[in-house]
């Protein structure tokens, strides 16, 4: 892990598996932004209102 290397002392058992989580955790924060950004929504075939709530 670059991040690891660039600080000298985040390298302890304990500090790489915080930072293994959190990277675990933002990972999913990133599928989970990517799933809400695929969604779509025909503008055409709907009211103002319902533009605004999608």
């Amino acid at each position: 892990m670059p991040f690891i290397l660039l600080f000298n002392g985040l390298s302890t058992p304990t500090n790489r598996t915080f930072l293994d989580s959190l990277l675990s955790d933002v990972n999913v924060w990133i599928k989970a932004i990517q799933v809400v950004t695929k969604v779509t929504s025909d503008v055409s075939s709907g009211t103002a209102s319902q533009e605004v709530n999608f």
